[in-house]
């Protein structure tokens, strides 16, 4: 919405891609040809949308039983495109099961992004894990930074 608010102040021509996640945000940028023509670069940056699957893992704030997965407060979570998928009592538990319920063995890319709360070793150390389990996946490890969230996560 403020995208939109913000093309509607300009004079300039602006074209906007619709992404909701960070991992759709950063494949729709890596999709991106400065050259291009405007309407083709965002079809194709838009199309890039539709090929990544967006998982967040944090801490339930409270109880609730949700898509039927039953979570207690201070519990890890994990979301898939934006809906409660899985609940588990440790950090690599749930990623292992938000993985499995995005069915990552059939994608190319597993981009995971750390949070602020995770030390490089722990990130690492979760990345050995998931290429262990997944060696025909492409793991990425990146330091993302953010507050709330101890994985982002992108299947692509």
């Amino acid at each position: 919405m403020t995208a939109q608010q913000a093309k509607e102040l300009t004079v300039k021509r602006v074209m906007i891609v619709p992404s909701g996640t960070v991992p759709e945000g950063i494949a729709a940028m890596l999709s991106f040809c400065a050259d291009g023509n405007l309407e083709t670069v965002t079809q194709t940056m838009t199309k890039a949308l539709s090929n990544v699957q967006s998982g967040e893992i944090t801490i339930a704030t409270r109880d609730v039983e949700l898509n039927g997965v039953k979570v207690e407060e201070g519990q890890m979570i994990g979301l898939l495109n934006g809906e409660l998928a899985v609940s588990g009592e440790t950090l690599q538990e749930t990623l292992e099961r938000l993985l499995e319920r995005g069915r990552a063995q059939a994608c190319e890319l597993i981009a995971l992004y750390w949070g602020s709360d995770l030390s490089a070793s722990e990130a690492q150390a979760i990345e050995e894990r998931i290429r262990g389990k997944y060696p025909a996946q492409e793991v990425e490890l990146v330091e993302g930074g953010q507050p709330h969230y101890a994985l982002i996560l992108s299947l692509e």
